[in-house]
């Protein structure tokens, strides 16, 4: 009986090998076919293909505040997802939080796949919370995937990155070179994208040709006083039969800011977060008297209803409402390539500077807004190789142009709009191009600047300065005659070239910069110098911007000034700081 059991287990374990090794022969088999049709797969995707995956992206910028309403079956969107595998999701922010959202969600660890938000430079209040979410761990490096890329990769070569970009952001020294945040809108050459624009004030055509003046006669805030005046005094009215405004709003809105075209002639290192010389000795606008002359003239203007009341507070709706209708005799601050001058008429005119000189300033490469990519984000090399194809030749034309044949058609290798996509242009209708994931030079969805707009040359790639020029050379006419408007009779002096950090930059590497940067920043300054301009009185006005200057002392203004000094003195290329006589 023992003999038959094991005869009958030997047989039984010949039946299950065989079994097993016909399985595995099947299995094998199964698995070389599968081999087969993944690589005949791969075959058949486009050299573009990262891979099948959702992306999420979170925008803290309010200037990409809007997409399309169907952002997954839009045009772009589709073919993008055709040629690369992605399907991305854009989730926007509103703009009067972006700051206090960002910091919200890098101390909650709320984080998408890609984070986008404001670095002009690395002294935007920005920047301070992404350093330290490098520094604790919450961001990713990518320097290892981004040096992979055909064009991120230009990032790390000698004199491609503006000085500030790529000392202070992209390779810091205390980040062991790492990169944890990455630049946007860099010129491929310098120069090479840079548009003519002209911002500052405008006033209505009709007011200087019923006044018979001339816009650029119109030098000092003394000539904007008494011009002003007789604007009130002129009896114009808007579309609506109303009463104009002498002075309006600034066309995006009174921003908690006073307007500085309304006193450029008494302002103080603009251009250098409000640090210049003046006669070789290094101040903040806040120790000069000038700072007072500027709330004393706002407040004049407000009082004599020659500035509307709320020009330093109104919502951008509104504003912008009452350029179209007319209900503003001047626009404090706009420029010439907004879409207001293809229906209204307003001409340009800018005040002199400290020195009453009239200058125009020039600026090297720069940067506008950067990328991150939390720690939290599964395989990141993927979202980097996503950023590249949109920075790529082929991810620039899909975003800017959409989709051959129905927005656009390549002849000599430049695009020029369908008859549909040229209509929508000239009538304005900013929808067509939103709904569609086409940014049309700014008119319709701003999501592909997010990763793509970078590496910039548009007549390079495009043949094109401005979106439909090759199509619709008209388009760029009037913006160039705003431009140009008066330059004949009232050239520039000089022109100025900003090269070198601007001071606040230096605050991340100064001892008391931690405490001291949230006082310097610009818009700290400016709703000091909204609360002194709708103060009771004078001498409370005087009271507050004392209080301010005091706590400034404190926190180290003193030492910083010097500190300043000493940078500049071992090599003035280093800083940018505006100079007076």
């Amino acid at each position: 009986m023992k003999y038959k059991t094991i005869k009958k287990v030997k047989k039984t374990l010949a039946i299950l090998l065989a079994v097993t090794m016909s399985t595995a022969i099947f299995t094998g088999c199964g698995k070389k076919e599968e081999a087969t049709s993944n690589a005949e797969s791969m075959e058949n995707k486009p050299d573009t293909w990262i891979a099948d995956r959702h992306i999420v992206i979170r925008t803290f910028n309010s200037d990409l505040a809007e997409g399309p309403k169907d952002p997954i079956n839009n045009a772009v969107a589709q073919e993008i997802k055709r040629l690369t595998g992605i399907t991305f999701e854009v989730q926007y922010t509103s703009g009067a939080g972006s700051l206090e959202q960002l910091t919200t969600a890098f101390a909650s660890g709320d984080m998408p796949d890609a984070i986008i938000y404001y670095l002009n430079d690395s002294s935007r209040p920005e920047f301070p919370v992404v350093l330290k979410g490098a520094k604790e761990g919450v961001l990713t490096d990518v320097a290892p995937y981004l040096k992979e890329t055909e064009v991120y990769s230009k990032y790390y070569k000698d004199g491609y990155m503006p000085k500030d970009s790529y000392d202070n952001i992209l390779q810091r020294p205390d980040l062991n070179g790492g990169t944890y945040h990455v630049p946007m809108r860099i010129e491929r050459e310098e120069g090479a994208n840079d548009k003519k624009i002209r911002g500052g004030m405008y006033i209505q055509k009709q007011i200087i040709e019923q006044l018979g003046i001339n816009p650029w006669d119109i030098k000092t805030s003394e000539d904007l006083y008494n011009l002003a005046k007789k604007i009130k005094d002129g009896g114009f009215k808007d579309i609506y039969g109303n009463p104009i405004v002498p002075i309006g709003v600034r066309y995006w809105g009174g921003a908690n800011s006073i307007p500085q075209p309304l006193i450029n002639d008494m302002s103080v290192g603009y251009q250098s977060n409000n640090f210049a010389y003046i006669n070789g000795e290094l101040v903040h606008e806040i120790e000069t008297d000038y700072v007072m002359e500027q709330i004393k003239f706002v407040r004049k203007l407000i009082n004599e209803g020659l500035l509307h009341k709320e020009a330093l507070t109104m919502e951008e709706a509104r504003a912008k409402e009452g350029a179209h209708s007319y209900t503003w005799g001047i626009i404090p601050d706009i420029h010439s390539r907004e879409t207001l001058f293809k229906e209204c008429d307003y001409l340009p005119f800018e005040l002199n500077n400290l020195d009453n000189e009239y200058v125009t300033y020039m600026t090297g490469k720069s940067q506008y807004g950067a990328w991150s990519i939390p720690s939290t984000t599964k395989n990141p090399e993927e979202v980097v190789k996503f950023a590249d194809f949109m920075a790529s030749y082929q991810g620039k034309l899909l975003y800017n142009y959409g989709i051959e044949g129905v927005h656009y058609n390549l002849v000599d290798g430049k695009p020029i709009l369908t008859d549909e996509a040229l209509q929508n242009l000239k009538d304005g209708n900013r929808d067509y191009f939103l709904q569609a994931g086409i940014y049309a030079g700014g008119l319709g969805s701003g999501w592909g600047q997010i990763f793509g707009e970078t590496d910039l040359d548009n007549v390079a790639d495009f043949g094109e300065l401005i979106y439909g020029a090759n199509t619709y050379p008209e388009i760029d006419v009037k913006p160039m005659e705003l431009y140009n408007y008066g330059l004949d009779k009232r050239p520039y002096e000089k022109t100025i070239v900003k090269n070198g950090f601007k001071p606040i930059s230096y605050l991340n590497e100064f001892e008391k910069g931690e405490r001291l940067k949230p006082l310097l920043d610009s818009k700290a300054y400016d709703e000091i110098k909204v609360q002194a301009v709708f103060a009771k009185t004078e001498k409370e006005a005087e009271q507050i911007i004392q209080k301010y200057l005091d706590q400034l002392n404190k926190e180290g203004l003193q030492e910083f000034k010097q500190y300043l000094n000493d940078i500049k003195t071992k090599n003035p290329e280093l800083v940018y700081i505006e100079e007076y006589k």
